[in-house]
């Protein structure tokens, strides 16, 4: 039999574990999240760096948000099931990637790119590379340089009512002086297509109808025969410029995609 002064010591050398010690445990981990006021905080962080994008020399800028990835990265590590967190880490993430292409680092803007990829979401609207550049495109971007009077005509004829926009062709002038360094663009074939099946992250491709890019129809049926779980839209009455064509309907699809994913 046990004596009592014999279970008192065993007790006091081995920790009582209760219930409510396990649940408090659990409460700690479960659920983990940072309030939506910090997640508000870092979203206008990336919106401060990419706005200086283009302005700041890419080298300064990858220096200006060095810690602010750090401390980004740290967060998605100690919240993994934070999404809200995750995109805007990868929104920083695509930033870096498109300042080391401007550097001419193709391997660093490869892997920074491709992390990106794997946390967000992708949206395209009128994408090039399903074809070359022909003479529509040409066509469609130099209708900008034509007198103000032929502007109307123009716009409706080759499908650009970005020419239209008095405050965006103010800006022309700093356009045509801008340089930055792009890799040379590459079409997609049926071959690379049918790599897109591998990817998790889902994507909506918006197409305009009149695209001066690429026959849009035929476009559509491609990606939809070679990658299923693609959601491919074509606006109609639609030029390449979608988002000024048809601006309330381009934000309805995006948001309903965004809708989709989230449930």
């Amino acid at each position: 039999m046990l004596k009592r002064r014999t279970f008192l010591g065993l007790a006091a050398a081995v920790p009582m574990i209760t219930l409510e010690d396990v649940r408090k445990g659990l409460d700690s981990h479960l659920g983990v999240t940072i309030s939506t006021a910090d997640v508000d905080h870092w979203h206008d962080v990336v919106i401060g760096h990419a706005s200086t994008y283009g302005h700041t020399p890419p080298a300064e800028l990858l220096t200006g948000l060095t810690p602010d990835i750090a401390a980004l990265a740290e967060l998605c590590r100690t919240h993994p099931h934070q999404r809200d967190l995750h995109v805007t880490a990868a929104r920083l993430a695509g930033l870096i990637g498109a300042a080391h292409t401007d550097l001419g680092h193709d391997r660093d803007a490869r892997e920074w790119l491709h992390t990106s990829g794997r946390i967000a979401s992708l949206v395209l609207l009128d994408p090039a590379g399903f074809a070359l550049p022909g003479p529509r495109f040409y066509g469609w971007a130099l209708a900008g340089l034509a007198p103000r009077a032929l502007r109307p005509r123009l716009a409706r004829l080759v499908a650009n009512g970005t020419i239209l926009e008095t405050e965006i062709m103010s800006l022309i002038p700093a356009v045509a002086r801008y340089r930055r360094r792009l890799p040379d663009a590459l079409v997609f074939g049926d071959d690379e297509l049918r790599t897109l099946r591998t990817l998790r992250t889902r994507f909506l491709c918006l197409l305009a109808a009149r695209s001066a890019l690429h026959k849009s129809r035929t476009t559509a049926e491609g990606v939809t025969r070679l990658v299923p779980a693609a959601r491919v839209e074509i606006v109609p009455r639609t030029g390449h410029a979608l988002p000024m064509d048809r601006p309330d309907l381009v934000v309805e699809q995006i948001l309903s995609f965004v809708s989709e994913e989230d449930d």
